[in-house]
């Protein structure tokens, strides 16, 4: 896995290995400054809530922005 690689490269990279992604592949899902988001499932009276990650996040450094979980910049830094 490269930087080299294009965007729709590393989408299909993530999305055949999303639930196995090995942690030392610089994507921003593996950056100490991106932030994940999840949405909740189920409502505030049903017995199985549950979270779910989203493809998507943003990232804090050097300043707030949107992220997709297989971007990658120059900033990255492992979590």
């Amino acid at each position: 896995m490269h930087k080299s690689m294009t965007q729709s490269e590393r989408c299909k990279f993530y999305c055949q290995n999303c639930h196995w992604m090995p942690k030392d592949i610089p994507m921003c899902v593996n950056c100490k400054h991106f932030w994940q988001h999840y949405i909740c499932k189920g409502g505030p009276n049903d017995t199985a809530q549950w979270v779910v990650p989203l493809h998507c996040g943003h990232c804090i450094y050097p300043r707030v922005k949107d992220r997709k979980v297989y971007d990658v910049c120059e900033h990255f830094k492992q979590k």
